[in-house]
C-alpha cells in the first residue's frame, strides 16, 4: 500500500506484489463499505457463512487485508538497499504528508456540500480539532478514538517500524537480523514497561503488537534470498511469533483469546508465500494502476465511499448503493493520487 508510494524498483520475480496490494485493498474495503454500514445486507450473510465464520477470519477480511499490507511492507524493507536518512525523510513526506492533505480535501468537500447544497453527512458532527487530530495521527499517539477516519490506525505502527529501520541503517546495522531483533525488543519494552510511565504516549504500547507482523515479511525475504541458515530462520520466526502473541495477550486480549489475529496473519503468510514461490504472474496494466493508487484508495475509501453510500442508500437498494460507493471511492482515489500523492513526489521531493 504505502510502499507503492516509496518503494524500490520491484524485481520481475516480485510481480506478484501489485496483485497482493490489489487483493488486500479489496479485503480491507469490503467490511468498511458493507458490514460497517449495513450488516443485514444479504451478500454479507453469504460471505460470512461460506468464508469468514468457518475459517475464523476476523473483521470480515479486514484483518487479513491489513496483514497482507504489513507483510508487503516488511518484505520490501528487506529488499530495499537504498534506505537511509535521506530516503526515510522522502518516504516520511510522501507517505505521511499525503494523509493530512487528503483529509483536508475531504473536509472541504464535505463542507461545500453541506453549506451549498445543505446535504447533511456523518462527518458534520466532528469539530475542527477532531479533524486535525485524525489527520495528524495524534489520536493514535495517545490512543484516542478516531471516528473521523478510523482506517488511519494502520500507519502509526508502520511509522514506528520505519523509524527503527532507519536507525538500524543510520548506525550501520543494515542486517535484517538486527532489524528484527531490535524491533522485537522495542515491542516487548513498549508492551511490558512503557505502560508504567504515564508521561509516555500510550499509543506506543497499543501499536506495538502490530509491528511484529511486518517482521514476518522480513523473515520471508531472508528465507527466500537464503542469506541465513534455515535454523536461524526458524528461530527468528518462533521468536517473533512469541513476541506477537505475548504483546496481543497484554494489549488486545480479545485478539489473543476470542478473535485471534494470528489466524488472519497465518492466512496472509500462506497467501504471500504461495505467490512468492509461484511463477511470476503476467503484468497487467489495470493491476499496476490499482496497485499504484492503493495507498490513496486506502486512506480515502471509507470517506468518499461512505459518503456516497449514505447519500444514495435511502433512495436505492443497498447493492446499487454499494456499487456507487465503490465507484466513487475509486474515482476519488485516482484524483487524490494525481493531485496529492503524485504532486508531493513531483514538487516537494524533487
Amino acid at each position: 500500500m504505502c510502499d507503492s508510494a516509496a518503494s524500490p524498483v520491484i524485481r520481475k520475480e516480485f510481480n506478484f506484489i501489485p496483485y497482493l496490494r490489489v487483493a488486500a485493498m479489496c479485503l480491507v474495503t469490503w467490511p468498511h463499505m458493507s458490514v460497517n454500514l449495513n450488516s443485514e445486507w444479504f451478500p454479507i450473510q453469504i460471505v460470512q457463512w461460506i468464508f469468514t465464520r468457518p475459517l475464523h477470519i476476523i473483521q470480515n477480511f479486514g484483518a487479513l487485508g491489513v496483514c497482507i499490507f504489513y507483510l508487503i511492507s516488511g518484505f520490501l524493507m528487506a529488499q530495499n538497499t537504498r534506505w537511509g536518512l535521506p530516503y526515510f525523510f522522502r518516504r516520511l513526506l510522501r507517505v505521511y504528508l499525503t494523509v493530512p492533505l487528503s483529509m483536508l480535501i475531504f473536509f472541504l468537500f464535505n463542507c461545500c456540500l453541506s453549506s451549498i447544497f445543505h446535504l447533511a453527512s456523518y462527518w458534520d458532527q466532528f469539530t475542527l480539532l477532531q479533524w486535525i487530530q485524525s489527520a495528524t495521527l495524534w489520536n493514535y499517539l495517545w490512543c484516542f478514538p478516531d471516528a473521523v477516519n478510523g482506517v488511519l490506525w494502520y500507519l502509526f505502527p508502520l511509522l514506528c517500524v520505519d523509524i527503527i529501520y532507519t536507525l538500524c541503517n543510520l548506525f550501520k546495522k543494515k542486517s535484517s537480523i538486527h532489524f528484527i531483533l531490535i524491533t522485537d525488543i522495542w515491542i516487548l519494552v513498549s508492551t511490558y514497561f512503557l505502560p508504567k510511565f504515564t508521561q509516555i504516549p500510550v499509543g506506543f504500547s497499543r501499536g506495538a503488537p502490530f509491528m511484529a507482523i511486518p517482521m514476518f515479511g522480513v523473515i520471508i525475504h531472508l528465507a527466500y534470498t537464503k542469506k541465513v541458515s534455515g535454523k536461524l530462520i526458524i528461530s527468528l520466526g518462533f521468536l517473533n511469533y512469541l513476541v506477537l502473541i505475548s504483546s496481543f495477550y497484554l494489549q488486545y486480549n480479545a485478539y489473543y483469546e476470542t478473535e485471534p489475529y494470528i489466524v488472519s496473519m497465518m492466512y496472509a503468510m500462506l497467501i504471500f508465500t504461495v505467490m512468492l514461490l509461484s511463477p511470476p504472474p503476467p503484468s497487467k496494466r489495470w493491476i499496476a494502476h490499482c496497485s499504484k493508487i492503493s495507498y490513496s484508495f486506502y486512506i480515502t475509501h471509507s470517506l468518499y465511499g461512505g459518503y456516497m453510500i449514505s447519500f444514495v442508500s435511502p433512495k436505492v437498494c443497498y447493492t446499487v448503493a454499494f456499487l456507487c460507493g465503490i465507484a466513487f471511492a475509486f474515482l476519488m482515489a485516482n484524483i487524490n493520487y494525481l493531485f496529492v500523492e503524485k504532486n508531493i513526489a513531483k514538487y516537494i521531493l524533487r
